[in-house]
């Protein structure tokens, strides 16, 4: 089964190369798509990424608070999700699903959480054309988490200093913030 990871920004990249680098460790029957790596020098991109996109039954959206509103990310959840058989799932990233508004909105939000992460890691398994046994899946998981956990705490910190950018730009630049702040 082929897994297209999406991702936008420096922090959802260093997410989605920690997917890549984990997710065949753990279910070792999943294809996993990273543009970054998986796109030649010299092809035509575009092409490549559409082929990736009809050819993935599986499709994990890496969220960040730079991303949260980028086109791209919402062009390629929907590209994942025209297939009728196909899952879309959201990795929140320093986010909340209450951030996220527009077609994201329609598929489940995962947070780093270990429970929840290993959720999703169930459903791809579940997904596979052959799953793993549970205890299998479970023992897999386990090894690669702390890999895992790390990568996410560097992504969380990097998320939150972004995120506070964002905000001290919004409110310097945001005219309702401006007249608030000098009240």
């Amino acid at each position: 089964m082929k897994v297209f990871i999406s991702w936008s920004g420096d922090i959802s990249k260093s997410v989605a190369e920690l997917l890549q680098q984990n997710l065949k460790v753990i279910i070792q029957s999943t294809e996993v798509f990273f543009s970054s790596e998986d796109i030649e020098k010299g092809s035509n991109w575009d092409s490549v990424l559409r082929e990736e996109l009809s050819q993935s039954s599986y499709g994990i959206v890496c969220l960040t608070p730079q991303n949260v509103d980028a086109p791209w990310i919402n062009f390629e959840a929907g590209a994942i999700a025209k297939t009728l058989d196909s899952r879309v799932a959201t990795l929140m990233v320093g986010v909340s699903p209450s951030e996220i508004s527009g077609p994201l909105t329609r598929y489940q939000a995962t947070s780093t959480s270990k429970n929840d992460f290993f959720k999703l890691i169930q459903g791809i398994n579940t997904a596979t054309e052959q799953p793993l046994e549970e205890g299998i899946l479970e023992r897999a998981f386990e090894a690669s988490w702390p890999t895992i956990q790390s990568g996410f705490k560097a992504a969380e910190t990097a998320a939150s200093q972004s995120k506070s950018s964002i905000i001290e730009d919004d409110e310097e630049t945001n005219p309702k913030e401006l007249i608030l702040h000098r009240t």
